[in-house]
């Protein structure tokens, strides 16, 4: 039987190597970048992300469990099945805490900084807006090929390649540090997904997300839920803009369910906090006694 290697035994060099090797595919990445050209398509950028879930997320995750653990599928829990009760828990979450989302969602957006810190408030609003023209360049004018692939590309595969990293290798050895407590690890690597990410305006609703889909992993003993859920989020949003876009729903009406009119009280995105909360405590018992 396989064990750990003695020498990475310390949570510290585990996140290192997972980091380092992070970093080293995204050198690869770049240069991988630069061979394909300036071509700024659709194709063209999700062919990128492609090899990005693939060589700075998976193969890092994968390659840190070689080197920590000398077992890669079992140390990341990718040999334990998702149950049929544990995907539902996980629809169920998602659609009730759509209101409750929404609204942290709007109250991320609309954070204002201090006239001292007008300059940093530049900045990331900046860049906030670059990511939000690339996003929308992506997800406006597609036909339903491109949008079939986009969601395999922006749902399943960056479902797949953030979580095998994010909780597979970093929540994975947060997890094996014996005496921490677990709750510590869930939420610090939640901050951590949320952070990389380098969105403040959108670092909440991220975190929450990062935090659930920690949960998700430590309660399921396996990677494949926060995949799922993970895959869900993300995928669902390509496939709402195309809906939109085909006009078969309103653009922006499940956006805006939660968030109040200014100066009213945000009622529905409250009870639906509420019952959000109630659902995850009722996933963690599900899936305990699985």
């Amino acid at each position: 039987m396989k064990t750990e290697n003695p020498f990475t035994r310390s949570l510290a060099v585990r996140i290192m190597i997972s980091f380092g090797l992070m970093s080293i595919g995204l050198v690869l990445f770049s240069v991988i970048a630069t061979l394909l050209g300036a071509s700024q398509s659709k194709f063209s950028v999700m062919l990128l992300g492609v090899v990005q879930n693939l060589i700075v997320f998976a193969g890092a995750a994968m390659l840190t469990a070689k080197i920590c653990y000398r077992n890669v599928l079992p140390s990341l829990k990718m040999k334990v099945k998702p149950s049929w009760r544990g995907i539902a828990m996980v629809v169920a979450v998602y659609i009730v805490s759509i209101p409750a989302l929404n609204w942290l969602v709007d109250w991320n957006e609309h954070i204002t900084f201090p006239a001292s810190m007008q300059s940093l408030y530049d900045t990331l609003k900046h860049y906030e807006d670059l990511a939000k023209a690339q996003t929308d360049f992506m997800l406006k004018g597609n036909d339903l090929l491109t949008m079939l692939l986009m969601t395999l590309q922006v749902g399943v595969l960056t479902g797949f390649g953030e979580e095998i990293f994010f909780r597979g290798a970093v929540l994975g050895a947060f997890e094996r540090k014996r005496g921490l407590n677990i709750h510590i690890s869930v939420w610090t690597v939640g901050i951590i997904f949320s952070a990389i990410h380098f969105q403040f305006f959108g670092f909440f609703p991220r975190c929450y997300l990062g935090i659930w889909l920690g949960y998700l992993f430590v309660w399921s003993r396996s990677l494949w839920l926060p995949v799922i859920a993970h895959a869900l989020n993300n995928g669902l949003v390509v496939i709402i803009a195309y809906l939109a876009e085909q006009h078969l729903i309103t653009a922006g009406a499940i956006d805006s369910i939660g968030v109040p009119a200014p100066g009213e009280f945000p009622l529905l995105a409250l009870a639906s906090a509420i019952a959000t909360l109630a659902l995850i405590i009722t996933t963690h018992q599900v899936l305990k006694i699985e």
